[in-house]
C-alpha cells in the first residue's frame, strides 16, 4: 500500500467540461419530462444525466471508441437537454449554491474514504476497467480474451470515461465514480424522505437508513456463550467468513478478513452477508447507484408532465439499472404482472388504467434494451439466440443455474446457507437479516394503498419485494457460486428504501410507547453501520492503490498503459496486475478463482520459449518472482531473443521488469 497523488490541472478542467454536458442535459430533460420543484429537479436531473450518459455510451462505444463516444454523448445530452427545456419554457440555470456545496461535500467525503480502501474484488474490477478504457468493449475476460465477460459494468464504463477524459488512473477514476454515486444516492434518499414524511427529520432518517442500516449479526455476541456454542456448529462459513474463523463463534470475536480493508479492521460481528450498509457499499462495483435508480423513479413516477418525454427518460433510467444487476428484470416483470392481475380482479375491469399501461411500456422497453445493450442479460440473450439458430455457443464467463429445494433458507455471503426449518440456523438467519424483516407487513399495506391510489411504481416495488420471498426455496448455482443467491432477496433493499417513510407515516397515529419501540429497533438496525463507519474513517487521509499493486507498478502504468501493441498478451505471475497496468490481456484461467493447468506450469517455470509457445508476447516480472526462479531459468532470460522494454527499481531492492519475448522461438 502506498500514498499517491490525485491528478489535477487542465485535465481536471476537461473532466468538469465533460460532466457539465451530461449534468445540464439531464437537468434539462428532467425539467421537460417531470413536474419537480427545486432542488428535487437538480439532484434527479444530475442523476438521470449520468445514467443516460452511461446507457448511450454503452450502446455507442462498440462502434465509436472512447474517449470520442464519451465526448459525443456528453455534448449531445448537454445541447439536447437544454434545448428541450427551453422549448417547453422550463429552462433556468441550476444556481442553488447550497445544494451544490452539500453534494460536493458528500462526494469529497466518499472519495476520501474510497481512496483509502481496496475492498470488494479490486482484483476483478481494476483489470476490467483498464481494458475497457483501452478499447475492449463490450468487455472480455481479463484472464482470457476469448471469453465474453457479460458483467454489470455500468459504473466501470463511467470510470473508463473518466480515465480517458481526465487521464486518471483506474483506481482514482473508479473511486471518483463510486463517490459520485454515493453522494447522489444519499441526496436522493434525503429528498424522498422529505417527500413522504413532509418533515426534515424524516428526510434525514431516510438518508441515514441508506447510509447505515444493516443486519444485526452482533446480537449473537450478547446471547449466553453456551447458546452460541450450540448454534455455531450448525453454520458453515463461506468466502471471507471462512477466512475470518473456523467457526461462527470464533469469527464473531475476530476482524473481518477482507483484502484491502481500512487500517482499523472491520469487526466480523458487525459485518453482514445479506444487506451491507451504504457506507460499505461505497466501494462496491456500482456503489449506491442501484439505489439511486430506484429513488429517481420513485421521485418522478407520480410527476409525469409530458408522457412521451417522461416515459422515454424512465425507460433509459431503468435500462441503466439492468447494467448493474441481474435479478431486478425478472422480478420487475413478475411484479408488474402481479399488480395488473390484482387490479383486474379487484375492480373487475380488463381495461387497465393509463398509468399502469404506461409503466408496462417503460418496463417492456427497458427489457428489450437490456437484451441488446450487453451486460449479463445481453450475454444471456446472445447465447439463447445462438442456441435457437443452431450456432456454436460463444464462450462466456457468466453461467446461470438455479436449484429448487424443499427447505427454505437465507443464504448469507459470509455465513452460507441458513435453513429456516432448523431452530439454530433460524436464530442466526433472523439476526443476520435484522429488524427490517418486521417492516414487510407494513410494506404490503403500503403497496396495496399505492395500487388504489395509482402510484404504480411504488406498488411495483412492493410486489417485487413480496414476490422475492418464495426465492428462499431457490439456490443460485452459476459461475459465481451459491453466495450470490443473496442477490435474489429484493425484499431487503426495497424495504431499506420504503420502510423509513412508511414507518414514519404509520407512527403518526400511534402511542408514544409504540414510537419508543420503533426508535429502539431503528437504532439496533443502524448500529452495525455506525461501527463500520468508525472503522472506515481510519482510511481517510491514507490513500492506497490496491493490495496487488505497488509504487513501482504505478510508475510502470504511467510509462506504458495502452502503449503495447494491440493484441499483446502479457504473462504475469500476479495475473490481475498486467491487465490493470498495461490495458492488455493475459491468459491465466477461465474464472477469477480457477487458473488453468498450463498457466500454473508456466508460473512454476516461466522460460521465454515456454511463454512464447503459449502465445504470450510480453512478460512482467518482479523481484520476488525472480528470486524464486532456479539459476537455469534465470539464465534463459538473458538470451538475445529477450528484449528489455523497461526496468524500474527502488532502494529496497525490489524491481519490475517488462520484457518482450516475441522474437523467442
Amino acid at each position: 500500500m502506498i500514498r499517491i497523488k490525485g491528478m489535477v490541472g487542465w485535465r481536471g478542467g476537461l473532466l468538469v467540461l465533460w460532466a457539465l454536458g451530461w449534468a445540464l442535459g439531464g437537468i434539462g430533460l428532467v425539467r421537460r419530462a417531470f413536474n419537480l420543484q427545486p432542488p428535487e429537479d437538480l439532484v434527479v436531473g444530475l442523476t438521470a444525466g449520468l445514467l443516460v450518459q452511461g446507457v448511450l455510451v454503452n450502446l455507442v462505444a462498440r462502434f465509436v471508441p472512447l474517449p470520442l463516444s464519451a465526448w459525443a454523448i456528453s455534448l449531445l445530452l448537454g445541447v439536447g437537454g437544454t434545448l428541450a427545456a427551453r422549448r417547453a419554457e422550463r429552462w433556468r440555470w441550476p444556481l442553488n449554491w447550497g445544494w451544490w456545496l452539500g453534494l460536493a461535500a458528500l462526494v469529497a467525503w466518499g472519495y476520501a474514504m474510497a481512496r483509502g480502501l481496496a475492498i470488494f474484488d479490486d482484483y476483478a474490477h481494476l483489470p476490467t476497467l483498464s481494458l475497457i478504457a483501452a478499447g475492449d468493449f463490450p468487455p472480455h475476460f481479463a484472464y482470457d480474451p476469448a471469453i465474453s465477460y457479460g458483467y454489470h459494468h455500468f459504473l466501470l464504463l463511467v470510470s473508463a470515461q473518466i480515465m480517458r477524459v481526465a487521464a486518471w488512473t483506474p483506481w482514482n477514476a473508479l473511486d471518483a465514480a463510486r463517490a459520485l454515486a454515493f453522494a447522489l444516492a444519499l441526496t436522493l434518499a434525503l429528498r424522498w424522505g422529505r417527500r413522504v414524511t413532509g418533515h426534515p427529520l424524516g428526510a434525514g432518517l431516510g438518508a441515514l437508513a441508506l447510509l447505515l442500516a444493516s443486519g444485526t449479526r452482533w446480537v449473537l455476541l450478547v446471547i449466553p456463550q453456551a447458546w452460541l456454542e450450540r448454534l455455531s456448529p450448525a453454520v458453515t462459513l463461506i468466502g471471507s467468513g471462512a477466512a475470518s474463523g473456523s467457526t461462527l463463534a470464533e469469527a464473531l470475536l475476530r476482524p473481518w478478513m477482507i483484502e484491502g480493508g481500512p487500517p482499523l479492521p472491520y469487526p466480523f460481528a458487525f459485518g453482514n452477508g445479506l444487506l451491507e450498509p451504504g457506507i460499505l457499499l461505497l466501494n462496491a462495483v456500482n456503489s449506491l447507484m442501484p439505489y439511486a435508480v430506484i429513488l429517481v423513479l420513485l421521485l418522478t413516477a407520480t410527476r409525469w408532465r409530458e408522457p412521451g418525454w417522461a416515459g422515454g427518460l424512465s425507460l433509459l433510467v431503468l435500462a441503466a439499472n439492468h447494467l448493474m444487476g441481474e435479478t431486478d428484470l425478472p422480478l420487475m416483470l413478475a411484479g408488474l404482472a402481479f399488480i395488473t392481475i390484482l387490479w383486474i380482479v379487484r375492480y373487475r375491469n380488463r381495461v387497465l388504467p393509463l398509468g399502469l399501461r404506461q409503466w408496462w411500456g417503460v418496463v417492456l422497453g427497458a427489457t428489450v434494451l437490456a437484451m441488446v445493450q450487453g451486460g449479463t442479460w445481453g450475454d444471456l440473450a446472445q447465447r439463447i439466440l445462438a442456441r435457437l439458430l443452431g450456432h456454436p455457443l460463444p464462450p462466456s464467463y457468466q453461467t446461470l443455474g438455479f436449484d429448487l429445494t424443499r427447505t427454505p433458507a437465507l443464504v448469507s455471503m459470509h455465513l452460507g446457507v441458513l435453513p429456516l426449518t432448523r431452530p439454530a440456523t433460524l436464530v442466526v438467519a433472523l439476526c443476520e437479516a435484522g429488524p427490517l424483516l418486521l417492516a414487510l407487513p407494513l410494506m404490503a399495506v403500503w403497496g396495496w394503498k399505492a395500487v388504489r391510489a395509482g402510484r404504480w411504481f411504488e406498488a411495483l416495488l412492493v410486489a417485487e419485494a413480496l414476490l422475492s420471498l418464495p426465492l428462499l426455496w431457490v439456490r443460485f448455482t452459476g459461475s459465481t457460486g451459491v453466495r450470490n443467491t443473496t442477490r435474489l432477496y429484493a425484499f431487503l433493499p426495497i424495504a431499506l428504501i420504503l420502510a423509513p417513510g412508511a414507518l414514519w407515516v404509520w407512527l403518526r397515529q400511534r402511542a408514544s410507547s409504540v414510537r419508543v419501540i420503533a426508535a429502539g429497533l431503528s437504532a439496533v438496525a443502524l448500529l452495525s453501520g455506525v461501527v463500520l463507519l468508525a472503522c472506515q474513517i481510519s482510511a481517510m487521509g491514507r490513500p492506497v492503490v490496491s493490495y496487488f499493486l505497488s509504487g513501482l507498478d504505478v510508475r510502470m502504468y504511467q510509462a506504458h498503459w495502452d502503449r503495447l501493441d494491440a493484441g499483446a498478451l502479457v504473462f504475469d505471475p500476479n495475473p490481475s496486475r498486467a491487465p490493470t497496468l498495461f490495458g492488455r490481456f493475459t491468459r491465466a484461467g477461465d474464472t477469477w478463482y480457477h487458473f488453468n493447468p498450463k498457466w500454473l506450469s508456466l508460473a512454476e517455470a516461466p522460460t521465454p520459449a515456454a511463454l512464447r509457445a503459449a502465445g504470450f508476447t510480453y512478460a512482467y516480472l518482479d523481484a520476488r518472482t525472480w528470486q524464486q526462479l532456479p539459476p537455469a531459468i534465470q539464465a534463459a532470460w538473458q538470451m538475445p531473443c529477450v528484449q528489455e522494454v523497461d526496468r524500474l527499481e527502488n532502494h529496497k531492492g525490489d524491481f519490475r521488469w517488462l520484457l518482450d519475448v516475441r522474437a523467442c522461438p
